[in-house]
């Protein structure tokens, strides 16, 4: 990155984001509205693009609209693939968030671009056996899984599933298949299914609780296992978490990465004001929130991805900005990364007096 000199006078950043209307979605957009604002950036957002094609002319058009970098959460490694040539063909920088590349082809091509900063994903083979190994600590045997479909963006989550049952012990009775297309009428008779042929089963694993699946699985574990006879532990968040963990029926959610795009932002920002961070393109790690009971579930809901609070402040955002505080290096976002646990969280807001 050699000398570098800041220029931070009427940059634009643009934001291809899927919805800002899910939990998810609100929170990253309440986000860095509020980190553009501490910055002093534009930012401009293309949202609801819902397929490929739509976000590459979602990129098109952001690329002539004057945006001198593009934050974008890829649906598809098409997707990152073709972006990342026309960034690169315009000279506009290009960072991916909540999304890694596992096609070596369109890897190899995309890491040989100058433009593209590189990536932040969770560590969803991590996340995914420690979820495994937090229930069974918690003493449970027997579980049904529901897996996403082979083809997901989020398929890593199978693999850590599977190698946490074989490292901690878990049986697994019976496995259901996500389909890319949620059916949750096809999920409700999956439920119903596993309670009705496995009498062994204490626990649900769930690769994803998105879309309507956390209530579905909720509703059908109430009515037919009640008192937490069969319990749930899944990925994803969904209102009436706080109610599922006092009827017993909810074990773990696992969530809370909206700070990835927060990250990544700071990434792009650091480019585009001639401050690159690292002359390789970045490989960032996010961690996942793990909710265990109804105490961890309120604090969650009222701080963690709630668009309403902001668990960075703005002088701590500039703090990461290089035209600020020039000496901020990826060591340094990195141990900020690894400082965002549930109990840390709770520290801060402790430390800041905002506890309720």
């Amino acid at each position: 990155t050699g000398d570098q000199t800041a220029d931070t006078e009427g940059k634009k950043i643009g934001v291809i984001f899927y919805s800002k209307d899910d939990s998810l979605g609100a929170a990253v957009y309440s986000t860095l509205n509020y980190a553009a604002e501490a910055l002093g950036v534009e930012i401009q957002w293309d949202l609801g693009k819902l397929d490929p094609t739509a976000q590459i002319t979602a990129a098109e058009n952001l690329i002539a609209s004057g945006c001198d970098g593009i934050l974008c959460i890829p649906l598809s490694e098409v997707v990152t693939q073709k972006v990342a040539q026309l960034c690169q063909e315009n000279g506009v920088y290009f960072q991916i968030c909540f999304r890694t590349i596992t096609d070596e082809t369109i890897k190899s091509e995309v890491l040989g671009y100058e433009y593209y900063l590189g990536e932040c994903v969770e560590d969803e083979i991590n996340a995914s056996k420690h979820l495994v190994e937090l229930m069974a600590e918690a003493g449970y045997k027997n579980a049904c899984v529901n897996y996403v479909a082979p083809g997901s963006a989020l398929r890593l989550r199978n693999d850590g599933i599977d190698q946490g049952l074989e490292e901690y012990g878990i049986n697994k009775l019976a496995e259901y298949t996500i389909p890319d297309s949620v059916d949750l009428n096809a999920l409700t008779a999956t439920m119903q299914n596993y309670i009705n042929s496995y009498p062994d089963c204490d626990l649900i694993l769930a690769a994803s609780a998105a879309t309507g699946q956390g209530e579905v699985m909720i509703n059908t574990l109430n009515s037919m296992a009640p008192d937490g006879k069969v319990k749930l532990a899944s990925f994803d968040v969904w209102a009436g978490m706080s109610e599922a963990f006092e009827s017993g029926s909810l074990a773990c959610a696992v969530g809370g990465m909206s700070p990835d795009a927060l990250f990544s932002f700071m990434v792009l920002y650091n480019a585009v004001i001639g401050m690159r961070m690292q002359e390789e393109p970045v490989e960032l790690k996010q961690n996942y929130i793990f909710v265990t009971n109804a105490e961890e579930c309120a604090t969650y809901e009222q701080y963690i991805d709630n668009p309403d609070y902001m668990i960075y402040t703005a002088e701590e955002i500039q703090q990461m900005s290089r035209a600020i505080n020039p000496d901020f290096s990826m060591e340094d976002l990195e141990q900020i990364m690894a400082d965002y646990t549930l109990e840390n969280i709770m520290e801060k807001i402790d430390s800041r007096g905002d506890a309720a």
